[in-house]
């Protein structure tokens, strides 16, 4: 299920406060110019929903714990975004448009992405981006504020950790297996589904030492 969240300038925020009730989630600035960073009171308003904090890089940047840090003229620049270091976010996230994005994957990140792609219209899916994770899409940019649809089910928080399978003897961590057996080749396979959701294959040769599990 998708989530509808709403973002906007200090300034503006009085226009996201009258549609709350549509909204599950809220994103405002920690960092900026007066018009710009929300204030204790801003964020009071919106009690009760999920809080997306945005870094812009402006004045009082960086804010180590920032769920977002915003790429775009004026902002963050790629190189400087994509720096882990000290960015304790739970889900550390980068902001960019749909025509940034190159850059930002250029300069090294592989992790979240709140995508600017102002179709008017939420998509059903997120795009596949090759390199990093869709979670959002900024699909308007109203006169106020901004509408996305959020795609991940627990962000900006991290989701439970998946359960892992593992085989006495046998390398590797599987999200999900399957073992077989070849009589004729005295030959056993484990084939299955690794922690980054590629497909792997060991085998042990009459009851020899697995091999490293390699991808299919």
């Amino acid at each position: 299920m998708t989530r509808t969240m709403g973002d906007a300038i200090h300034d503006n925020v009085s226009s996201l406060v009258a549609i709350k009730g549509e909204l599950q989630l809220v994103a405002g600035y920690v960092t900026g110019s007066a018009d710009v960073q929300w204030t204790s009171a801003d964020w009071a308003e919106f009690a009760g929903l999920s809080l997306v904090t945005i870094d812009q890089g402006y004045t009082g940047s960086p804010v180590a714990s920032a769920d977002v840090r915003d790429v775009e003229t004026g902002a963050w620049t790629p190189s400087a975004a994509v720096d882990l270091d000290g960015w304790t976010a739970a889900r550390p996230t980068i902001y960019c448009s749909l025509d940034t994005l190159p850059q930002v994957t250029a300069a090294g990140w592989g992790g979240d992405v709140w995508l600017a792609d102002w179709t008017g219209s939420p998509p059903a899916d997120p795009p596949a981006e090759a390199g990093v994770t869709v979670v959002a899409v900024q699909y308007a940019s109203l006169a106020d504020y901004d509408l996305s649809v959020v795609f991940d089910p627990y962000w900006p928080a991290k989701g439970p950790d998946p359960m892992f399978v593992t085989i006495p003897g046998v390398p590797g961590q599987w999200l999900s297996v399957e073992q077989f057996y070849s009589p004729a080749s005295k030959t056993a396979y484990v084939i299955g589904v690794g922690t980054n959701a590629l497909v792997y294959m060991t085998k042990s040769v009459n009851g020899g030492a697995w091999t490293n599990p390699v991808v299919l």
